[in-house]
Formats: C-alpha cells, structure tokens, sequence
C-alpha cells in the first residue's frame, strides 16, 4: 500500500521527496494539535496571549501545550 505520505513500494515512483514526506508529516502533525498556520511552514500555538515570551522550534511537541511557541519548518 502506498500514499503520498509514504514510502513507495519498490520500483513505485515517489510523489514526494524523503524530505518533503517529513515536513508534511510535521505540517499535519502541527495542525492535528489546533496549531495555526500563519504561512508555509509557519505554524503558531498561543497558549496565553497575554505571555510575552514566544518559544522558537521546528518540531511541535504535544508537551509544549502551555506554551506559546513559533514553529519553523524546513
């Protein structure tokens, strides 16, 4: 079985890179969790408006639901 999330099969060409796969892997995954998308690759998880510290990452963590965070992909 193959999507364009996976890998493919032998001789299967593939729809997207290793790395593309990843980044959308972290994309979904980011969105799943109620993370908002401020542009490509651009993903904004704001716990407490009022906090004026803004922690920068590239990947998402479910722990990190208190806090607010800037995630950077690619």
């Amino acid at each position: 079985m193959t999507g364009p999330l996976m890998k493919p099969e032998a001789g299967a060409a593939s729809l997207l890179s290793d790395v593309e796969r990843d980044a959308e892997l972290v994309a979904l995954a980011a969105d799943a969790m109620g993370w908002l998308p401020l542009a490509e690759g651009a993903y904004l998880h704001a716990a407490d408006p009022r906090d004026e510290v803004i922690t920068v990452v590239g990947v998402a963590e479910p722990e990190m639901a208190g806090m607010n965070v800037l995630l950077l992909l690619g």
